[in-house]
């Protein structure tokens, strides 16, 4: 518990003094450390993650960026996050981006495909599973 703790303590720290893009990332991380935790040992953060999940939704509506729309489906499909409108929402911008040859890619960075394909397959795959079950 304690090292959970300090992990929500050490990311709020960090919300507070990066952009979206830099806190979207450390967002997931704790999302999926909560997550994991959740599974284990039950829900004594729900309310931290309640709040951090809100924190990538407001991130959501302010920014459009394919891989933040990546991570945010796979991590908020894992949690069954309640808004089945904004993750069927993220799969269609995650799918119209797809490329003709079946890759997804990161214009702004030419080593990424492979990576970026990677990820978007996983985060499809967690969308499709939550919207089955």
């Amino acid at each position: 518990d304690k090292i959970v703790e300090r992990q929500i303590k050490d990311t709020n720290i960090f919300l507070e003094t990066n952009n979206d893009w830099d806190n979207a990332g450390v967002l997931y991380h704790i999302l999926y450390v909560l997550y994991d935790y959740e599974k284990k040992f039950g829900n004594k953060f729900e309310n931290e993650k309640d709040e951090f999940i809100n924190k990538l939704v407001l991130i959501l509506e302010n920014k459009d960026d394919l891989l933040i729309n990546i991570n945010s489906l796979d991590i908020l499909s894992r949690l069954n996050y309640e808004n089945k409108y904004l993750l069927t929402d993220l799969s269609n911008k995650i799918i119209k981006e797809q490329k003709r040859d079946g890759s997804w890619d990161i214009k702004k960075e030419k080593t990424a495909p492979v990576f970026v394909t990677f990820r978007a397959v996983i985060s499809l795959n967690a969308y499709k599973n939550e919207i089955e079950n």
